[in-house]
Order: structure tokens, then C-alpha cells, then sequence
């Protein structure tokens, strides 16, 4: 019989929980700007509760790493190893998304035990599909369109947060770079509003929610100063979570 990380947990959530996912993180990166004072929020967190460094699942990639997380399942077990699946005897390639994979995911556990759950920009959760409360569906290979569960949650986010999902030209390494990187800023700001704003208005008890586009920024500049200004608007939207006295727990998919 197949094991699974959520079997048998007896899932009681008193608080709000609060999941940030941070896409391609790590300390030994922020830990330096941490040390500078730079991340307060990020320097409490580490100081007051548990921290340390978990190993990714082979591949080390956000496809299929977050639905690890998820499911509680490795890649072999959910089938699905990469961002394309290619058959090399028909001469095919196949992308995978949400359809995908048909393994229960933590926030349904959550449900059955009376647990409202969102979801928002998780890899790979396109199409979205219904939960208590809701989904958003996260890129790359969302859409623009029909990405929200129910589905006038989507007119209602992009009329007041100006929510997109995935965004064209997303640092391409063109004279536009500065722009790009200031879209950045705004996507990561939009869905911790989104989420900030979601989690107290619906009430929940359980909010996942992922910073994409963090790892996108990160491929290109590393550790530079782009890099750590994003960061410090994340520290800084950290700290709404803290104060406002949710278990937060921040983590990384490779």
C-alpha cells in the first residue's frame, strides 16, 4: 500500500496558518542581508522558532516540487518528473498541468476535517479545481482566463488588486529590463495582497500562497540589488502575517 505524508494526521488548526512559498529560495542566500538588519521580519521568524534546510525532491525543480509539498508524494509515485513529458518512439511531447496529477492534496485533508483552505498561485495548479474556499491557479502554465475557483473570485481580484496570473515578457534581458523588474515588484506585492486581504475576509483557517516570480528574478540577478529589494518587500508584507498573530510558516521548493 502507498504511504502518504497527511495519513492518519489528526489536522486541528486553532489559528490561522499562514504558507508562504518562496520559489527558489534559500538561507544562504537572504541569510547576509538577515544579518544586516535588512529582513527584520525574516530575522524574527528564524530567531523565534524552528529553521534549517530541507532537501528538494529530484528533480530540484518547481515542476513537480511543489505538488511534492502538496501531496506528501515523490515524483515517481505522482508520475509526473518534469515540466514536459517527451516521448522520444512517437516523437511527442507532452506538458503536463493540474489534470495531471490525481493524488489528494493537503488543503483536501483540511476539508474533509471541516477546514477552510485557499490556494493561490501554486505551479502547476491549472485548471483549478473546486476546494473549501477557494483556488487560484498559479503559472507558468496557467492562463489569463478561468483560473479561479468558484469562478467569479477572478473578476473580483483583478478588479481590485489587478491580479495576473503570468504575465508576458517577465525579464527577457532586453533595454526594458528595469520595467521588467518593477512588474516583478508588483506581481509579488499583488499576491500578498490578494492573500492578506482573502485570508481575513473569508475567514480561513489554512492559506497557501506562492511567490513565482521570486526565482524568475533570482535567475538573473542572484543575489544582486534587484534581488534584495525583493526581498525586502516580501520581509516587509511578512510582517503583516506575524503581527497580525497567524502561525506562518515560510519554505522552498528547491
Amino acid at each position: 500500500m502507498e504511504a502518504n505524508l497527511f495519513e492518519d494526521v489528526n489536522i486541528n488548526i486553532m489559528t490561522k496558518t499562514v504558507v508562504i512559498g518562496l520559489d527558489g529560495s534559500n538561507w544562504p542566500l537572504i541569510q547576509q542581508w538577515i544579518n544586516q538588519d535588512d529582513l527584520p521580519n525574516f530575522a524574527k521568524l528564524q530567531s523565534s522558532s524552528k529553521s534549517g534546510i530541507s532537501r528538494s525532491r529530484l528533480p530540484p525543480v518547481t515542476c513537480p516540487n511543489w505538488k511534492c509539498y502538496a501531496t506528501g508524494k515523490n515524483p515517481g509515485k505522482l508520475g509526473v518528473y518534469w515540466w514536459e513529458r517527451i516521448d522520444t518512439e512517437n516523437q511527442t511531447m507532452h506538458l503536463p498541468d493540474s489534470t495531471d496529477f490525481d493524488s489528494p492534496e493537503i488543503w483536501d485533508y483540511l476539508n474533509d476535517q471541516g477546514q477552510d483552505a485557499g490556494v493561490i498561485n501554486l505551479p502547476m495548479s491549472y485548471p483549478p479545481r473546486d476546494i473549501d474556499e477557494f483556488m487560484i491557479a498559479g503559472g507558468p502554465r496557467s492562463r489569463e482566463k478561468n483560473y479561479t475557483k468558484p469562478e467569479n473570485l477572478e473578476a473580483d481580484i483583478e478588479d481590485r488588486f489587478d491580479y495576473r496570473v503570468h504575465p508576458e515578457n517577465v525579464l527577457t534581458s532586453n533595454e526594458d529590463a528595469d520595467a521588467e523588474v518593477e512588474m516583478v515588484y508588483d506581481l509579488l506585492r499583488t499576491r500578498l495582497r490578494t492573500a492578506q486581504t482573502l485570508l481575513e475576509e473569508r475567514d480561513l483557517d489554512f492559506l497557501h500562497v506562492t511567490l513565482f516570480h521570486l526565482n524568475v528574478l533570482q535567475h538573473y540577478f542572484w543575489d544582486g540589488e534587484p534581488v534584495r529589494r525583493a526581498w525586502e518587500r516580501i520581509d516587509e508584507n511578512l510582517g503583516r502575517f506575524l503581527d497580525a498573530g497567524h502561525d506562518v510558516l515560510v519554505m522552498s521548493d528547491h
